[in-house]
């Protein structure tokens, strides 16, 4: 997480799914893990600019999902009301650095274009709140917000390249720039500040 003091797992079971938090203090677990409740498959987990509240992706669910996250435990509480169904199973789920808009990777159905779905963050609540939908190459697996808010960028597993979008920070809308080609089912993607 953003604060470095947790470490979070999703947990993908036959009987449950979950998320797993880990607390760690110098590279070392400190004690057993939180377990909170993920039903639907959760993806990646991934957490607003302030550490506040973490994000999940709930597959089979069709759901974004935000969690409170306890500051002193690391532990996770789902805010149900903040909720917010997609169009279709979601892959990846993405947060603007400005906090007020989040991103998800919407594979759709095999050869067929995926979608990019827009959301507004509530910045006091982390409730979501759909925006719309763009349609983005083949099958989109991950994506990326730039440190700058600028630009996001999406891996295309079944397009094998990578998209780039101009974002507009008030409403969210996305205006593709252009692609770049990523070898074969590009899964996973992290864009990083250029460190001076």
């Amino acid at each position: 997480d953003p604060t470095g003091q947790f470490v979070y797992v999703s947990i993908l079971g036959t009987s449950a799914n979950s998320i797993s938090t880990y607390a760690v203090l110098d590279g070392t677990f400190q004690a057993p893990p939180l377990e909170a409740a993920a039903p639907g498959g959760p993806g990646r987990v991934r957490f607003a600019p302030d550490g506040a509240r973490a994000y999940v992706p709930l597959e089979s669910s069709r759901l974004l999902v935000p969690y409170l996250i306890d500051s002193q435990t690391g532990g996770l509480s789902v805010l149900a009301e903040g909720a917010e169904g997609t169009l279709s199973s979601p892959a990846a789920v993405a947060l603007h650095p400005g906090g007020g808009l989040a991103f998800a990777a919407l594979p759709g159905e095999p050869q067929e274009a995926g979608q990019i779905g827009r959301f507004a963050v509530d910045t006091a609540s982390g409730a979501l709140s759909y925006l719309g939908e763009k349609v983005e190459g083949l099958a989109p697996a991950a994506l990326a917000v730039g440190p700058s808010g600028r630009f996001l960028y999406v891996a295309n597993g079944g397009g094998d390249d990578v998209s780039v979008f101009a974002i507009d920070e008030q409403e969210g809308e996305l205006t593709l720039v252009g692609y770049a080609a990523a070898g074969l089912s590009p899964s996973d993607l992290v864009v990083t500040a250029k460190v001076e």
